[in-house]
């Protein structure tokens, strides 16, 4: 099985590349955006993202370019 995070600990995905981490333990991240804080997986935070209205909120304030 792999690692879902590199050596140095940060998460390989490119989506994280969207959030601060808000505790050292990364399990609770505010979108950078719409200063939203929540705790959850990369696919439910690509979905608010991308404004897929699948099983989250849309972002109101995401830029078309990360869309």
């Amino acid at each position: 099985m792999t690692s879902r995070k590199n050596s140095s600990g940060n998460r390989l995905d490119v989506g994280w590349q969207h959030n601060i981490n808000i505790d050292k333990n990364c399990r609770k991240v505010q979108y950078k955006y719409c200063q939203k804080v929540i705790s959850g997986g990369i696919f439910r935070f690509k979905q608010h993202l991308a404004c897929t209205h699948q099983d989250v909120e849309p972002c109101q304030q995401v830029p078309e370019n990360v869309k």
